[in-house]
C-alpha cells in the first residue's frame, strides 16, 4: 500500500495546525480519496494524520488486535486495517483502496508519505 497526505490547496500559509487537507491511499486492488467524489471529505489534515499513526502504531504492536479504523477529524473518511493470516488488508471507506500489506511496508509507506506527500 502507498500513502500520501496533503495540505487542501486553498490553505494559505502561515498554517494553524487545523488546517484542512487529504488522504490519498492506493492499494493492489484500487484507489482511496479524500479528493473530490459527491461530497469532497476534507478532513483536519494533522490532527487525522496524528490519530491514524499513533492508531496504527498500537494496532501494529498488539498482536491481539483484529483490525483498526481511523476516522477522520471533521470528515466522513476513514480507513481500515484488518489482520489476516501472516498477511493485513487495508481498506478506504467509501472508495475503496483495498489491499494486503505486511506490517513493515505499510510502516515504510506512512513514513514516505509523511516525508514527501507534505
Amino acid at each position: 500500500m502507498r500513502f500520501r497526505f496533503s495540505v487542501a490547496e486553498n490553505e494559505q500559509p502561515p498554517f494553524s495546525g487545523f488546517d484542512l487537507g487529504h488522504v490519498d491511499v492506493w492499494g493492489s486492488e484500487g484507489h482511496a480519496t479524500s479528493r473530490g467524489g459527491d461530497q469532497d471529505q476534507a478532513m483536519m489534515i494533522y490532527l487525522s494524520l496524528t490519530l491514524l499513526l499513533d492508531g496504527l502504531r498500537e494496532f501494529l504492536m498488539d498482536r491481539s488486535r483484529g483490525s483498526y479504523e481511523c476516522a477522520a477529524v471533521d470528515s466522513s473518511f476513514s480507513l481500515r486495517f484488518t489482520r489476516g493470516r501472516g498477511r493485513g488488508r487495508g481498506h478506504g471507506a467509501h472508495r475503496q483502496a483495498r489491499g494486503r500489506y505486511d506490517a513493515g511496508p505499510v510502516r515504510e509507506a506512512l513514513g514516505w508519505g509523511i516525508v514527501w506527500g507534505m
